[in-house]
């Protein structure tokens, strides 16, 4: 940690800067993201069976205003097609006027200068029992973006 010259004070420095990013898009935290417990925790408080709820996700930094662009890995109690997932999302947030919801990954030109959150991308794994997904919120709305997607899911 670097000091402040005129005040002798610790400085704290960003990870990284809009220079280092070069105009690029920058996953961290690939795993142990301080948001994974948070959301785990709400979400497991929320089950009747008590049963502890993992969340995963990479999220990714780059030099846009606001928000987080998050690939989120959520893993099924029953197997499921990706058309189906689309529809529980679908049907779930119908006339949502600050929802969208897509077939493709979600890319910053999706969500740029919009409010609300986008959710794309849809892909299951081979067995059917896990599906990785792409959202983009603001970032005031992450919390809701995970915990409306697990429960979709069954496992609130």
């Amino acid at each position: 940690m670097e000091t402040d010259v005129g005040t002798g004070k610790p400085v704290t420095k960003p990870k990284m800067s809009p220079k280092s990013l070069n105009g690029g898009v920058k996953p961290y935290s690939l795993t142990g993201h301080i948001h994974e417990k948070e959301a785990g925790y709400h979400l497991s408080s929320l089950r009747e069976d008590g049963e502890e709820v993992k969340v995963a996700f990479v999220p990714s930094v780059a030099t846009w205003f606001s928000g987080i662009l998050s690939t989120v890995s959520i893993p099924l109690k029953r197997k499921m097609t990706a058309k189906e997932v689309v529809e529980l999302f679908e049907e779930r947030y119908k006339g949502e006027m600050l929802v969208k919801i897509q077939k493709d990954v979600v890319q910053l030109g999706d969500v740029e200068g919009r409010h609300g959150w986008t959710v794309g991308g849809f892909q299951m794994s081979v067995e059917g029992d896990r599906v990785v997904i792409v959202v983009c919120p603001l970032r005031i709305a992450w919390r809701s973006v995970f915990t409306e997607s697990f429960f979709l899911l069954g496992w609130t």
